[in-house]
């Protein structure tokens, strides 16, 4: 019925314009209406596929301490190889080398260069050894792990450090990856 009480004729759609409409709304990401709902300019595309880069880690390699930066590199990248890494921003020099080379750990960038490079030799002892652990916690994916002032290896319940001045944080770890002996994860994990 329309509005005058006349019965609506209805006609029946051709199926080959449904899936034309649908096809064509899948090409362009439905720009108009699933572009306006993400906040996006209609007609902007989404990388179909993107390695997320995240913030707050850092590294020192080579003498160089470095800072994650937030990313997302669409996948294929089609850039030149240099752009198609994670980004990451350079925040200091250490005055010799690294503790270890391409350790990377969750640290305030302000943190990065105590931490990440390798102590002077005339410093005040930053950990001794230790046999007392404390209990197993998860630490999924890491190496070691800073809890209670404690450095703990991970995998085996071998001796540990125990931290002069405690943890950078409670629960740190340094991560699997590259070979760390527990002299240089206490080194990273204490506080200096």
């Amino acid at each position: 019925m329309n509005g005058s009480g006349a019965p609506c004729s209805r006609r029946p759609v051709p199926a080959f314009f449904v899936l034309f409409a649908a096809l064509a709304c899948c090409h362009s990401r439905c720009s108009g209406l699933g572009a306006l709902r993400r906040g996006e300019t209609p007609g902007e595309a989404l990388p179909a596929m993107a390695t997320d880069c995240p913030d707050g880690l850092a590294r020192c390699r080579g003498g160089i301490v470095e800072v994650s930066r937030l990313a997302a590199i669409e996948r294929p990248c089609r850039a030149p190889p240099a752009q198609c890494l994670c980004p990451w921003a350079r925040v200091a020099s250490c005055p010799g080398a690294c503790v270890v080379d391409d350790v990377e750990v969750v640290l305030a960038p302000s943190l990065g260069p105590a931490q990440l490079c390798a102590p002077d030799e005339h410093a005040a002892p930053i950990a001794r050894p230790t046999t007392v652990l404390p209990p197993a916690a998860s630490c999924e994916g890491a190496l070691y792990r800073c809890a209670q002032g404690v450095v703990a290896p991970c995998r085996e319940r071998s001796a540990g450090a125990v931290c002069a001045r405690g943890c950078i944080g409670e629960g740190a770890t340094v991560d699997e990856g590259v070979p760390v002996t527990v002299e240089q994860a206490a080194a990273i994990l204490c506080v200096r």
